[in-house]
């Protein structure tokens, strides 16, 4: 497939092509030296030039610290600016320690120092020997005061940010047509994708009229209605270089496009208030161009992985199914088998349907019937009153056995009891020639060795009588 550069529209002319000179006979070749009558050299120029600054001797100046650089070395590099002017500042290093602190970018401040002229540069400088704080710029205090009535408004909240689109077909770029700016994004946009069309709305970037100029592109190209995304870029620059970019005019004509925009104004570390309104912000204008139109080769390689996703899981859908049918035709059961199985089916219904019939409903009531019957004459009353009369005679007899060996048993164990009782007894003792003598009257305490006292009183009991002594002084022991 053949590549074509991207279309280019331009709906600004470029500026004419600056006339010639007329004249050139007058010049002279740098090789033959010197200057013609009547001319000065450049040199010559130059040194009145920084001769008429030097005369100055020193001044005192008051301004609004711009573009600010502190070089490895320790010199400052700033531009100290008014309304309607700005002088290049030098404070080399030697004199920095005279200052109380580093100063600052928008800090409002007086330099002390002379007057001069740079002959290899080309511009006049102010050498600064002491910079001294008087507060913050008046540009600087207008910014953030603009600032913060745009965010209040809500130019700059996140939530309205818009996506970028994924395949922009027409990319609209507002930049100036003589910045390098362009020429990047160009160059990535042929790079990445060859086809994507490109309108550029030139305008200019600095400068008096600038804001005013940048809103009114951004204006007519999105009322084209054929941009897909549009790129606000410009180089870097010092920082009243994008002012244009610090403007309510261009901060609200990015608000009110209908596409998302991208910006890349500046260098990385330069934030400015189209920045923060854009719907994205980029780091430079190539990376502008990068981040809103995508590479033609990723998205082959994003659409050849997607295309074999897509592929792979047809084929895994294909495979689940044609298993899943394979499974369900091995559980399909035979023809016979399944004739087989209705056949019982059909049996077992009109086997069913048979006895759900009324001539099989009364022949198995008239069975319930008989069989109720006989045991109804199981249980008849008369025959259980006969067998539990049997059963009660029966039970009378054992009952009158089995007292009367109770009894028996019984008046056997007490004549055993009573002759085992008469064999222990003391009178059957007595009866075996034996007496039995207690102390007194007390029939319990029996008598000993020392109870036999003279005048003692015994009471003797022998087998048939019993008799009351007492014991003589010549029986006693």
């Amino acid at each position: 497939m053949t590549e074509r550069p991207p279309r280019l529209i331009g709906l600004f002319a470029a500026p004419p092509a600056a006339k010639k000179t007329v004249g050139a006979p007058l010049a002279r070749s740098a090789e033959a030296g010197g200057a013609p009558e009547g001319s000065w050299t450049v040199t010559q120029l130059t040194l009145r030039m920084k001769g008429k600054l030097e005369e100055l001797g020193d001044v005192v100046v008051a301004g609004e610290i711009s573009g600010l650089k502190v070089a490895a070395g320790g010199h400052w590099y700033f531009d100290l600016k008014d309304k309607n002017a700005k002088v290049a500042v030098v404070v080399f290093f030697k004199d920095t320690r005279r200052s109380p602190a580093i100063p600052q970018e928008g800090d409002f401040v007086v330099v002390t120092g002379s007057a001069s002229y740079h002959l290899g540069f080309g511009k006049a400088q102010l050498l600064g020997r002491l910079v001294l704080p008087v507060g913050e710029g008046a540009l600087a205090k207008k910014l953030e005061a603009l600032k913060a009535k745009l965010q209040a408004e809500g130019c700059f909240d996140v939530d309205k940010k818009r996506p970028l689109p994924a395949l922009p077909l027409t990319v609209g770029i507002v930049t100036s047509l003589n910045g390098a700016a362009l020429r990047d994004v160009l160059t990535v946009i042929k790079s990445r994708a060859p086809r994507t069309s490109v309108i550029v709305a030139a305008t200019k970037v600095q400068g008096d009229g600038a804001a005013a100029d940048v809103a009114d592109a951004l204006r007519r190209l999105d009322g084209l209605g054929r941009c897909d995304v549009i790129l606000v870029v410009r180089g870097g620059g010092a920082r009243e270089d994008l002012h244009a970019f610090n403007t309510e005019p261009v901060v609200r004509a990015l608000c009110s496009c209908s596409v998302p925009v991208v910006a890349g104004v500046g260098h990385e570390v330069d934030i400015t208030l189209a920045d923060l309104a854009a719907d994205v912000r980029a780091a430079t204008p190539s990376q502008a161009a990068e981040l809103a139109v995508p590479r033609e080769d990723d998205l082959r390689r994003r659409l050849h992985t997607l295309e074999n996703r897509l592929h792979g899981r047809a084929a895994a859908v294909v495979d689940h199914h044609r298993h899943r049918l394979h499974d369900l035709w091995r559980r399909l059961p035979a023809p016979a088998a399944l004739h087989q199985q209705q056949a019982r089916r059909m049996l077992a219904l009109d086997v069913r349907l048979g006895l759900a019939s009324p001539q099989a409903q009364l022949s198995q009531r008239g069975r319930r019937v008989t069989e109720l019957a006989r045991r109804l004459e199981r249980v008849d009353p008369q025959g259980r009153v006969v067998v539990a009369d049997g059963r009660v005679e029966a039970l009378a007899v054992r009952v009158n056995k089995a007292i009367a060996r109770r009894v028996e048993d019984a008046q056997m164990r007490l004549r055993r009891s009573i002759e085992q009782l008469d064999a222990l007894s003391p009178t059957a003792v007595l009866r075996r020639g034996w007496a039995l003598v207690t102390v007194g009257d007390d029939a319990t305490r029996i008598a000993r060795a020392a109870d036999l006292s003279p005048g003692a009183r015994l009471r003797v009991r022998v087998d048939g009588g019993e008799a009351r002594v007492t014991v003589d002084d010549d029986e006693a022991p």
